[in-house]
């Protein structure tokens, strides 16, 4: 619908045109072999078509059948493609971080003439199967800053909910960084974060833009003591990844969820 819509505009766009493989997501269905040359022969003369591609679903997954259906996908891909290769089009792709570590050097290598590195280029992994190459490291620092220190007794509660109760004389460190910045309420009573090379649990519930860490064995920090949310503190390091597997998701979520209001700095 959407390439007819684009056609009774008038305007040669130039465009690719996704096939469904099997991700069911876009695209026209690759199944039907017949049905999608003469759909793609129509629209090439329409529009500036430039390119076919799809997307691999389960490429990050090493599970048998996994790896059976991302080749089946490859095949109806390959498939398409040679049907219409006379029209020579130059951008031919598929593969996605995953499917680029695990069948570039394969015999599906010359199917995709383009990886769509998304976020390995962020040295994350796509998934926990996966296994990066030596020397990607991630390209992520998250920062703040200690916004206050108090002194704590047993008995005294901390965060929305009371849900951490002091049970020893304890310093706790306000941090100015909480849900609103992306940082996931999922982490209350089970995160950290790293200050002077050492783990600061949080406690309590995370607030909206606030935290509540220990910092009992941590006798430096103070007001504008530099806290590590993400990267490296000392000899600890700690990532998106790290992060997503406590949350039960993926370093993709993590890093998405980081929001406009934190400031970003680039070198």
């Amino acid at each position: 619908e959407y390439a007819y819509a684009l056609i009774e505009t008038g305007y040669p766009v130039k465009c690719h045109l996704a096939l469904d493989t099997g991700m069911g997501r876009i695209g026209i269905r690759a199944t039907e072999l017949k049905d999608c040359e003469m759909f793609i022969r129509d629209i090439y003369i329409k529009l500036n078509l430039t390119g076919l591609f799809t997307h691999l679903c389960v490429a990050d997954s090493t599970l048998y059948e996994d790896v059976v259906f991302t080749r089946e996908q490859l095949l109806k891909f390959k498939r398409v493609v040679e049907c219409v290769k006379d029209l020579k089009l130059p951008f031919i792709h598929c593969y996605n971080s995953s499917a680029g570590l695990a069948y570039c050097n394969t015999e599906y290598k010359y199917i995709s003439k383009i990886v769509r590195l998304g976020v390995l280029l962020y040295g994350l992994k796509p998934s926990n199967d996966v296994i990066i190459p030596k020397g990607i490291k991630p390209a992520i620092t998250w920062k703040t800053v200690v916004s206050m220190v108090k002194d704590m007794e047993p008995g005294d509660t901390i965060g929305y909910g009371r849900t951490y109760k002091v049970d020893r004389p304890m310093r706790v460190a306000t941090i100015p960084t909480g849900y609103a910045d992306g940082y996931n309420r999922l982490l209350s009573n089970k995160g950290f974060v790293l200050i002077h090379g050492k783990k600061a649990p949080i406690l309590g519930n995370i607030c909206m833009d606030q935290m509540m860490v220990d910092v009992t064995n941590i006798p430096e920090a103070e007001m504008a003591t530099e806290v590590v949310l993400l990267g490296r503190s000392g000899n600890i390091e700690y990532t998106a990844d790290d992060m997503a597997e406590a949350i039960g998701s993926i370093g993709y979520e993590v890093m998405c969820d980081i929001s406009k209001r934190v400031q970003r700095y680039y070198k």
